[in-house]
């Protein structure tokens, strides 16, 4: 990251100019997620994780024909590939 030195009667502007220049260039890079990039092992701790890695609460254990019902929606959904997996848009690290 570079930084500029500016002292003159219209240094605000220009400061604001810049601001503005860093706001655009920031929209811009997370305007188009990088594609997710998974190690082997991180698919196998996304699959075995028993709780939220943010608020630490965990995920509910479901009754046999909740179970079955999420049977059926995961397989309608497979050909869509819904499954969320959390990644950094920047570098695309999972």
């Amino acid at each position: 990251m570079s930084h500029d030195l500016y002292r003159g009667p219209d240094a605000l502007e220009r400061f604001v100019t810049k601001i503005e220049e860093k706001l655009a260039n920031i929209q811009e890079d997370l305007s188009v997620p990088a594609e997710m990039i998974i190690a082997p092992g991180d698919l196998k701790a996304y699959n075995e994780v028993t709780e939220c890695w943010i608020c630490k609460g965990p995920f509910l254990k479901l009754a046999p024909e909740i179970k079955e019902a999420q049977k059926r929606y995961r397989e309608a959904l497979s050909a869509l590939n819904r499954k969320v997996k959390d990644h950094d848009h920047i570098n695309g690290k999972y």
